[in-house]
């Protein structure tokens, strides 16, 4: 093995995220999907799906650099239109599920997020959305001004 080999090892083997920090992620990945499907505050039986985006999703994830945090990326899609329900209503709805709950010591409002702060060194920043129509993969999500925009968090992880 070269140098550069031994070199790029070494640099590699000290950016992944250790398989303990991995298993915690996916401990409160798993309780935050579970907490969510039973204290959403939207109102009737909509249908809605839970998944992560960004480097999470696609293996990539690698430690922040020194004081900064982990962050998951967590997408929260309702199967709903958005003539039901307008942009602040609906993140505020998600937002009160966190605050209201176990998590309300934790929760905070963070651009067109709902960020969950962890102790240690990492959060989860949860997008609720909407799809955009059937035919697409893309979705309507309240930003900052809290007016529809539209992403494409699964075209992002193809």
């Amino acid at each position: 093995m070269s140098n550069m080999d031994k070199y790029l090892n070494m640099i590699g083997h000290n950016l992944q995220l250790l398989d303990a920090k991995f298993e915690e992620l996916n401990k409160n990945y798993k309780a935050l999907s579970s907490y969510i499907a039973n204290q959403h505050k939207l109102s009737g039986e909509e249908e809605y799906s839970i998944y992560q985006q960004g480097s999470f999703a696609i293996d990539t994830a690698i430690k922040p650099l020194k004081n900064d945090d982990f962050d998951v990326d967590v997408v929260v899609e309702f199967e709903i239109s958005k003539d039901e329900v307008g942009p602040i209503e609906f993140y505020n709805q998600l937002l009160e599920t966190f605050k209201e709950g176990r998590y309300g010591d934790l929760v905070e409002e963070y651009r067109n997020n709902i960020r969950i702060n962890y102790d240690n060194n990492y959060h989860f920043d949860i997008m609720p959305a909407i799809p955009l129509n059937n035919n697409s993969e893309s979705l309507n999500v309240p930003d900052r001004k809290k007016q529809w925009v539209i992403r494409s968090p699964k075209t992002y992880k193809e």
